[in-house]
């Protein structure tokens, strides 16, 4: 096995994520372990059926003294290797991409040839002719060897990759004629012998890598079709995303076979011969559709639960500050990352500048109210985080400033949803307008900066412990 090869095979074996089985575990992609999973992805398939070709020279040449009779069929093994990688990305949809590896793939074959051939022999000596006609035995060289092999950047896109190989002129048999004849036409001598050349080319042309879900229906996105393409999935929740992958593509053959007899007798002084001459046989072209067996890739990804949809801090006074909580779970099998913010900083401030949720587990994280007048509070608590489907979830905060001289302002109900309304105790005539400039104040201060944007909450590398940090 040569080194590429040997290089294809190892990288296989000591890649850190392994068959599982429910498919290839995908990880963590490097430099974006939150919104990434890859898993390596190796393929390969051979051909050691015999290409279907026969050849028959006829007599060669047509008249003479001597003629040969050649004919035979080449055989072949073809392997095609490819290694890539399959990425799962987000929070664009579910984004799937398929990078090859440098130097992971890998076309080689091995050719042969057998050959029959018989000879005819008619001389005329002092008025008397003879003739002979018959097998010219040998040892047949099934294993003619024409080898090649060629790495390449997998997948092999188009124009694709071609791997060429030329052998020199091998004799595959040599004959004694005397011994073959005599008993036909005493007193000859001479011999045969057969050389024969390959020349060969074997390229593998990739037309597609097929994504399908695992009831066997096409991914959303389709197949990828080219180098700079990509699929996806609809996504509407949950622990996984599962798919089989397999490129498909064509391998295209064409070749020429080289003959090269040399037949010689002599019998009473008279020599007859047929020097070593070329015959080229042009093999036709050939092509087969080759659809490389299916992997399955299983995708771990993360699901953000939140259990609280309002936390209401009921009245505070003023100066003072009450801590409220809630409770976060990831119900997916990847880590959940989340990055609580509110848009009244002023007044509600998250107390976790990052949140980090083990798979299965339920951690509680902290709001804390501290209001400066006596008023009516309401805000949005925004949680933005690596959950695929949701990536921005959201807890209405509310909660009522009091003072000691100033009674008790009019308190929020907005347990019917998005009808929030003015109730409690006064006339209450300017509550609603006080309650619509809370409103748009808050909504105006929604937004969804980027993680990385934001001083002091990068997501860096995991793991924190089990609970809110």
């Amino acid at each position: 096995m040569k080194q590429s090869a040997l290089g294809f095979f190892l990288m296989a074996l000591l890649a850190p994520l392994t068959a599982a089985a429910d498919g290839i575990q995908a990880g963590e992609c490097p430099g974006d372990g939150w919104q990434c999973r890859r898993a390596p992805v190796a393929f390969s398939k051979e051909d050691s059926a015999p290409f279907e070709w026969q050849f028959d020279s006829g007599w060669v040449p047509p008249s003479g003294d001597l003629q040969v009779h050649l004919w035979g069929g080449v055989f072949a093994t073809t392997r095609v290797e490819l290694a890539g990688d399959v990425m799962v990305s987000w929070p664009d949809a579910l984004t799937i991409e398929t990078p090859g590896h440098p130097n992971g793939g890998l076309l080689g074959y091995h050719y042969g040839v057998d050959v029959g051939a018989q000879g005819k022999v008619q001389i005329t000596v002092l008025n008397q002719t003879y003739n002979w006609q018959g097998d010219l035995p040998y040892v047949p060289q099934i294993d003619f060897q024409v080898e090649a092999e060629k790495t390449f950047d997998a997948w092999g896109w188009d124009p694709g990759v071609s791997a060429t190989d030329s052998s020199q002129p091998q004799t595959v048999a040599q004959i004694d004629i005397a011994g073959l004849i005599g008993p036909s036409i005493p007193g000859i001598s001479g011999g045969f012998q057969l050389d024969v050349a390959l020349d060969l080319t074997v390229s593998y042309v990739n037309e597609r890598i097929v994504i399908q879900r695992a009831d066997g229906d096409s991914v959303s996105g389709g197949d990828v079709l080219g180098p700079d393409d990509a699929s996806g999935e609809s996504y509407d929740g949950g622990a996984f995303l599962e798919v089989d992958v397999h490129p498909e593509g064509t391998v295209r053959y064409a070749g020429v076979l080289h003959l090269i007899p040399a037949f010689f007798v002599e019998l009473l002084g008279n020599n007859s011969s047929i020097s070593l001459a070329d015959i080229p046989i042009a093999l036709p072209e050939n092509e087969q559709h080759w659809v490389f067996e299916s992997e399955r890739v299983h995708a771990p990804l993360p699901d953000l639960r939140i259990h609280d949809a309002i936390i209401d801090f009921g009245e505070v006074r003023i100066g003072d500050e009450v801590d409220g909580h809630f409770e976060l779970s990831d119900a997916g099998e990847a880590d959940v990352r989340a990055l609580p913010e509110t848009t009244d900083p002023d007044h509600f401030v998250a107390v976790d500048l990052a949140v980090l949720i083990d798979s299965g587990d339920t951690v509680t994280s902290t709001v804390r109210f501290s209001p400066s007048e006596a008023r009516s509070y309401l805000a949005m608590l925004e949680l933005e985080s690596n959950d695929p489907d949701e990536p921005t979830q959201r807890v209405l905060l509310k909660g009522v400033g009091i003072g000691d001289d100033l009674g008790v302002p009019p308190s929020i109900d907005t347990e019917g949803g998005c009808g929030c309304r003015v109730v409690g105790g006064g006339t209450g005539n300017n509550a609603p307008l006080v309650l619509a400039l809370v409103l748009g104040l808050n909504m105006l201060r929604l937004r969804r900066t980027p993680w990385s944007c934001r001083v002091g909450t990068s997501f860096g590398p995991p793991r924190a412990p089990r609970s809110a940090v």
